[in-house]
Order: C-alpha cells, then structure tokens, then sequence
C-alpha cells in the first residue's frame, strides 16, 4: 500500500501494474482474509509483509502476468495449486477460497450493501 491508500485502491493498483488488469471497484469482492508474513532480509527495511485478500473475478484472456514480479504465472485448479505452493499463508489462504466455492459463498463477498471500503 502506498500512504494514504485504501485497500481497494492498492488492489486496483496493483492488479493493474502486476497483472495488467483494468478493473472497477464493482468487481472487487469483500476481503475475507488477511496474512501477514515475516521478512527476515537485511536488504528490506520493511520488516512484515500484510496480505489483505479479496476475490475478483475475471477471464484468463485478461490477466498478462509481469515477469519482474513473478517468476512464473499460470492458471491452476485449487486442487493443484494446493500441490504446488509451498507458503504457509498462501496454503491457508487457498484453504479459505476452497471452503467459499464448495460452501457457495463467495457470491456473498461481493454484496456491497454491507461494507463500504471506500
């Protein structure tokens, strides 16, 4: 985030600068989960890394992945992802968006009339 940035402006931001997405707030699920990892690099002066997690939904067409921020990008079952990944937080995270599709209520993240980010 940068100062003075709300949640659903950073997503905006980066879904933009990192997956080239243009993307309007209507789109942007609640956030359901929030992560927050150590750094332990001397090279960084941030010390934690926070995660806010939220849904957004959108075609494989649109995303185009920017190779300075990620190693490798693909599109992944839950399932498979599950296999792959090998960050505790992101497993929980996958953990999290699997119980809201089996459970059905993703859709519920994206009523608006209950919270307002902005």
């Amino acid at each position: 985030m940068e100062i003075n940035e709300y949640i659903q402006e950073t997503l905006i931001r980066e879904a933009k600068e990192e997956l080239g997405l243009k993307i309007n707030p209507g789109e942007i699920g609640l956030p359901f989960f929030l992560t927050i990892t150590s750094i332990k690099n001397p090279n960084y002066a941030c010390r934690e890394h926070f995660d806010v997690w939220c849904l957004l939904e959108t075609d494989k067409l649109s995303v185009s992945a920017d190779p300075r921020e990620f190693h490798q990008a693909k599109w992944l079952s839950i399932p498979q992802a599950k296999k792959l990944v090998t960050d505790l937080n992101s497993l929980k995270a996958l953990r999290k968006i699997e119980g809201l599709v089996i459970n059905r209520n993703y859709r519920e993240i994206f009523q608006r009339d209950k919270v307002n980010l902005f």
